[in-house]
């Protein structure tokens, strides 16, 4: 994000701040554009339709079928996929919204905005949560958490995120940062997840990870490439130990572990590790394992997650910038779960690097599904899988 942050220390609740060192540092920050461009320039749209009480311009900020799913996912699960639910709902979120605002416009007299933070947002990440400051005409400062989207349309504005009202947590609708001062994790399912990899994708060498242990212990098995299966495979071990927060209706998922495979020439030493060329899958097998207990979410089958804002390439040797998560294909049938005998199942999930064009296919389906245009349609019919292929053909070109 080419904002820069302010400390959070200057939130509303900070009643030591000086109000006018404040108010200098959010003045100085850059105004973005008024435009649906980023984040930030569709919710001034929003504002500005707001002062000058133009509904269908406010109605045109506004994205109601992705407030809709978001709606349904929490609420009535079962239902997030049905297309006619979801327009239904999508059609009362718009009635109730256009009464609510033509009945009572929000006062915008005299206030100023200022954006201090860009964060992931829910699932799939094509929604993101921005953290405004407002001054108000009475001198005060607002924080508002808002979750804007991006279907390939240009941004659009959805409902501010709910907050838990005994520690102003985000909730549902997930951007904080995890509570690192849990316990530490003690790699209970270790045992388990090892016997697992073993009858499922073969004989295997166990990593137990220094350095970061924020919010999870990892460790990463590898299963060598044999003369039959010409791949290498890294799965992880810890991610498990601590359930992700799924939305109701979704609680048998909140276990997981991520796999990917690499071709068999692919160097595994820890010099070339620590390359860029040669590091970044198994970096980002980590950053997956660890990204939804750090941002209080979850991650399932047909999630993405971009290699940053831009979606850049993950390495000079590849044009890949996205990573799809989908059911493991190159293991033994019944591999991609393992039922702990407690009640709980940990879900094994492919980690799937892909191209924009295939990201972006999948941002306009999604949930919004089009079964002529499904990206796992066409990265099936290509036999793309969670073996890496660097510079595979692009499905989407």
């Amino acid at each position: 994000m080419s904002l820069p942050l302010i400390n959070r220390a200057i939130m509303p609740d900070d009643q030591e701040q000086d109000l006018k060192t404040t108010l200098a540092e959010l003045r100085a920050l850059p105004r973005p554009a008024m435009d649906f461009s980023t984040p930030e320039g569709a919710i001034l749209c929003l504002e500005d339709a707001y002062r000058r009480r133009d509904i269908e311009a406010a109605v045109a900020c506004k994205d109601f079928q992705v407030e809709a799913v978001l709606l349904l996912a929490k609420t009535m699960g079962d239902l997030v996929d049905d297309p006619g639910i979801q327009a239904k709902t999508a059609e009362v979120l718009e009635l109730g919204f256009r009464k609510e605002k033509t009945g009572n416009w929000p006062d915008m007299a005299g206030m100023e905005s200022f954006f201090v933070d860009r964060r992931p947002g829910f699932q799939d990440l094509s929604i993101v949560i921005v953290t405004e400051i407002n001054l108000l005409s009475d001198g005060s400062l607002c924080r508002t958490d808002l979750q804007v989207c991006n279907r390939g349309n240009g941004w659009k504005v959805l409902m501010p995120v709910e907050a838990d009202s005994a520690d102003g947590r985000i909730k549902h609708h997930h951007g904080w940062e995890g509570d690192k001062s849990l316990s530490p994790t003690s790699g209970q399912n270790r045992e388990a997840i090892a016997k697992h990899v073993e009858k499922n994708w073969g004989t295997n060498q166990f990593i137990l990870l220094d350095g970061d242990v924020d919010y999870v212990e990892l460790g990463i098995h590898i299963v060598p490439a044999t003369p039959e299966k010409q791949y290498h495979t890294l799965i992880t071990s810890g991610m498990s130990d601590r359930a992700m927060d799924a939305p109701e209706g979704a609680e048998e998922l909140r276990f997981a572990e991520v796999v990917i495979s690499l071709p068999a020439d692919w160097p595994l030493d820890a010099e070339s590790l620590q390359t860029e060329e040669h590091g970044w899958p198994l970096q980002w097998l980590i950053e997956l394992a660890r990204f939804p207990h750090r941002y209080g979410t979850w991650i399932f089958q047909g999630h993405t997650i971009p290699n940053g804002e831009a979606a850049e390439p993950f390495a000079e040797n590849t044009e890949l910038c996205c990573m799809l998560l989908a059911a493991p294909v190159l293991c033994e049938e019944g591999g991609e779960e393992l039922d702990l005998g407690n009640g709980n199942k940990i879900h094994f999930l492919s980690v799937i690097p892909i191209y924009r064009e295939e990201m972006e296919l999948k941002m306009r389906t999604g949930k919004f599904k089009d079964s002529s245009e499904d990206l796992f349609d066409k990265l099936g019919d290509q036999d793309v899988s969670e073996l890496l292929n660097p510079n595979r053909p692009n499905v989407c070109a």
